[in-house]
């Protein structure tokens, strides 16, 4: 009855945490907030390439594509400020994406440069 996205951010995290090839790492401070998820290349692995920032956002099963697409462009406008950080500023091996989940079902992911 209350699923919302903090429900979907620890799924997500307990599925990362098995995996070998990076760190998760939650709630990261960056600049200008927080990121929901950072894979961190493990330092024990140096041929990974690529390190992932993941901005999530949840609507309800019943909202209309207008809410799931004001979902989709507050995360996004999280990560254009999270790029900004000295942390992430620049970086080519740096990806960001924002996934709005619809209900317990769907998900619309936007991949942003």
């Amino acid at each position: 009855m209350n699923f919302n996205e903090k429900y979907i951010k620890v799924m997500m995290l307990s599925s990362l945490f098995a995996g070998k090839l990076y760190l998760p790492v939650s709630e990261e401070e960056v600049a200008e907030g927080y990121t929901d998820i950072y894979l961190q290349k493990h330092p024990a692995i140096p041929d990974i390439k690529f390190e992932y920032v993941f901005e999530i956002k949840y609507v309800k099963t019943d909202a209309k594509d207008a809410d799931v697409e004001a979902k989709l462009a507050e995360a996004k406008a999280q990560l254009d400020r999270y790029k900004k950080d000295p942390k992430f500023a620049g970086r080519e091996d740096l990806k960001f994406f924002a996934i709005v989940f619809k209900g317990k079902g769907d998900y619309f992911l936007s991949f942003t440069p």
